[in-house]
């Protein structure tokens, strides 16, 4: 998935989209510092500076005459990381940088195609000293994309995020990652009903939303009609899950007789079991699993009147 961030990074300073490649470099060390670090979750700044520091900083420390000059610090990158995503200022807050070492005066940064690359200066007036670092946005990708690759390329095996993401071809190509789920499963289906009623459900509609999801991906002509107001359902006897007659006509039933906030903050969860219910018994079982006993009693109390037909006692 580096790669991925890579190859985009240097499209986008070929076309000179020197922002976007940026944006886009400065969390590189936030992905690969997740990697190295997953037990440090919550110190985020921490780890970004260590996993910089121990396979990029270390690269850089001047190690002669000049070694009081200032230095492409973790601390100094995570600052403008910070002030640039956060801000959208490509700069450096010196007064947000802790250690002595790390600090400069004047950060700059030039956009260019590498030439200048980095410039670090220490300049003594009298008894003051003024440090100042000069980078070229493309050196700087570059350095970073170059040792993330090296990192991701060592270490794949500690890169566990989901990263759900193909290309148009490949989804819609003969092998097709679509292709490649069992027909018999419905992860979309179980999701939803999961939602709904809790980790402890049963599947109670015909069909598989899953693989109407699919079709439909795999058939749209992507046009913004075709994507952005299509809804689809899964059978459930006679009753649907989706925006049908059935939902508005027991919807408008719900506003009437739950009136109550305790009850409309559970809203989807009842409308979910009353409409994949078939009988009294089948939906007194759903209930059970989002409300205790006694909310149940009353909640099919008031359902009496849409339900009186239905099977059951």
């Amino acid at each position: 998935m580096v790669e991925v961030f890579v190859n985009d990074i240097q499209n986008s300073l070929k076309n000179h989209s020197y922002f976007s490649a940026l944006a886009l470099a400065l969390a590189l060390p936030d992905i690969c510092a997740c990697a190295e670090y997953p037990e440090m979750e919550d110190r985020v700044g921490q780890r970004y500076i260590s996993w910089y520091d121990k396979y990029i900083g270390q690269h850089l420390r001047n190690e002669d005459a000049f070694a009081e000059e200032p230095s492409l610090s973790g601390e100094l990158v995570y600052n403008l990381r910070n002030t640039y995503l956060h801000q959208g200022s490509p700069n450096v807050e010196a007064s947000k940088i802790k250690k002595e070492e790390n600090q400069i005066d004047r950060f700059i940064l030039v956009l260019g195609d590498g030439k200048i690359q980095m410039l670090t200066m220490n300049v003594s007036v009298g008894p003051a000293n003024i440090r100042m670092i000069t980078i070229d946005v493309t050196f700087l990708c570059g350095l970073i994309c170059e040792y993330s690759l090296a990192y991701y390329r060592n270490n794949v095996e500690k890169f566990h995020f989901r990263f759900n993401v193909v290309t148009e071809e490949e989804l819609m190509g003969e092998n097709s990652p679509l292709d490649e789920l069992p027909t018999d499963a419905d992860p979309l289906g179980d999701l939803s009903l999961t939602k709904l009623y809790g980790e402890n459900h049963t599947r109670n509609f015909e069909g598989n939303l899953t693989q109407q999801i699919l079709t439909h991906i795999k058939t749209s002509k992507y046009s913004q009609k075709n994507t952005s107001n299509t809804k689809l359902s899964v059978k459930s006897g006679e009753k649907k899950l989706g925006n049908s007659k059935e939902e508005q006509r027991f919807r408008s039933f719900f506003g009437k007789v739950f009136p109550e906030k305790k009850y409309k903050e559970k809203k989807e969860q009842i409308v979910g079991a009353v409409l994949s219910s078939e009988t009294k018994m089948g939906l007194n079982n759903r209930l059970m699993k989002i409300m205790p006993g006694e909310e149940v009693k009353e909640v099919l109390k008031r359902l009496k009147p849409y339900v009186k037909d239905w099977p059951g006692q």
